[in-house]
């Protein structure tokens, strides 16, 4: 399941920052991403857990300190934060208590606070990317340290995020990007925004770009890392005929990674046709992860579940999520589904006097 779930969210991470790079500097995004997995599978393979645990500690600084930068010129830009809350509420944009039962609707609170909390829960305890690492501290009490710092950290990111949404929101609530021709997709609005405002503060688009370029590299890296030591340890090893020598297994790990990362780019000419980032993050990862998270928690409660038992409810569970998944993208493309959206206007877009064009030379972004 977790082979399945990050094979399909790499590629995901992966596009992102060449989708980014397009919108700001107009570079190919086929060029941009293998660029990026290449940096990223080279440190990788060479360095092993202990280098992408480094590189990730420096990448999330990077990635936190362009967010609060963009959200702080972002606030100052509209007034204050008293606008940002006030314009969030007068445009709908601020629903915390939507109660609706249906489990068809697409946002309320219920669908909200399952699918966070679920999410959540995978991420910092049964996900094998954060097993591996609490594995590698010497100590327990530094192991549960070490998650709950995971859980603030990730939690006040999601929250983070989420208020510079809004705060972008604030700029565009009376013209829309997309219906102005400002961009074509969902995904770019936020480049976009990092451009108008980037004339404020010289070298802020920069850091904007090396913060996404970073967050890509970091969850690659660790996925890539995780990746082949599950594979490695749970389909290659069993098959050996002699438990391979220490620089036999380094070998195959490092032959491991540099295959996945080739697989992950292809993959990328696949989510690209797929629609916005943000849904097929979700879908795919909750495609397998509930699956995921559902075995681990049998195990937990269920002592007398066994091997077989866990293996048929798994199938069973994935079929179900695959099945799911790949009809709402049908019924997406095919028309049968039209989700509701906000209202927003173009009406003042004319006062928006820093629209700038897709490509910007690369020059802008280094000042």
């Amino acid at each position: 399941m977790f082979i399945v779930s990050w094979l399909t969210y790499v590629p995901t991470v992966i596009y992102g920052p060449g989708l980014a790079l397009n919108q700001v500097s107009g570079m190919n995004v086929h060029i941009v991403t293998p660029i990026i997995s290449i940096i990223c599978i080279v440190y990788t393979t060479l360095g092993g857990l202990k280098a992408v645990v480094w590189s990730d500690t420096l990448q999330g600084s990077v990635m936190i300190g362009s967010v609060v930068a963009v959200m702080i010129i972002g606030i100052r830009d509209v007034g204050g934060i008293t606008n940002v809350i006030k314009y969030a509420v007068e445009g709908e944009r601020l629903e915390f208590f939507n109660m609706d039962p249906n489990p068809t609707t697409r946002l309320s609170f219920w669908s909200a606070c399952v699918g966070v909390f679920c999410n959540m829960l995978l991420s910092f305890s049964c996900s094998p990317t954060a097993v591996q690492r609490y594995n590698s501290l010497p100590t327990f009490s530094e192991a549960r340290r070490s998650a709950l710092g995971l859980a603030i950290g990730g939690s006040s990111f999601v929250v983070l995020s989420g208020f510079t949404g809004l705060v972008i929101y604030a700029r565009y609530k009376d013209c829309n990007p997309i219906a102005s021709k400002m961009i074509s997709r969902p995904d770019q609005i936020l480049p976009l925004y990092v451009i108008e405002i980037a004339n404020k503060v010289k070298g802020l688009s920069g850091l904007f770009m090396a913060g996404i370029v970073c967050a890509a590299l970091s969850t690659m890296s660790t996925g890539l890392n995780t990746l082949s030591g599950t594979i490695y340890e749970d389909f290659i090893e069993p098959l050996l005929p002699n438990k391979p020598t220490e620089r036999k297994a380094s070998l195959i790990l490092k032959f491991l990674v540099v295959v996945l990362g080739i697989i992950a780019v292809l993959l990328v000419a696949i989510i690209e046709k797929l629609g916005q980032l943000v849904e097929i993050a979700q879908g795919f990862g909750g495609m397998t992860s509930g699956t995921m998270q559902g075995i681990f928690l049998l195990g937990l409660f269920f002592p007398f579940a066994n091997t077989t038992g866990a293996l048929c409810g798994g199938l069973v569970s994935l079929i179900t999520m695959i099945w799911l998944m790949a009809g709402n993208i049908l019924a997406n493309y095919s028309g049968l589904i039209r989700h509701a959206t906000k209202p927003m206007s173009t009406e003042m877009c004319a006062n928006i006097t820093e629209i700038v064009p897709t490509q910007v030379p690369m020059n802008t972004m280094m000042m």
